[in-house]
């Protein structure tokens, strides 16, 4: 609960105040990741925001969560970037 109140304040503070952009289970899943660290909640939703705007996603579900998370156990952080800038050049081709 408390990692689903810290990604709602962050979210609040940047101007975003609906509270329903991450699904419960992409919370539950990011908090088993980080374990509650706010630096780890906070690069594991940064990716995962990145993740869905790649796949033009209005929420963040359990599998764009999980599949933030395990580029960042695997050290490809700049890996939802790469995928936005495919994207960007397949749209401009």
């Amino acid at each position: 609960k408390e990692a689903e109140h810290y990604i709602l304040h962050r979210l609040k503070i940047a101007g975003y105040e609906d509270g329903s952009l991450f699904s419960q289970s992409a919370i539950d899943e990011i908090f088993k990741y980080s374990r509650g660290i706010p630096r780890l909640i906070n690069l594991a939703c940064h990716n995962a925001l990145i993740g869905g705007l790649v796949d033009d996603s209005k929420k963040i579900t359990h599998a764009i969560a999980v599949e933030a998370i395990q580029e960042l156990m695997h050290g490809m952080h700049y890996s939802p970037l790469q995928r936005a800038e495919e994207k960007i050049i397949q749209v401009s081709n």
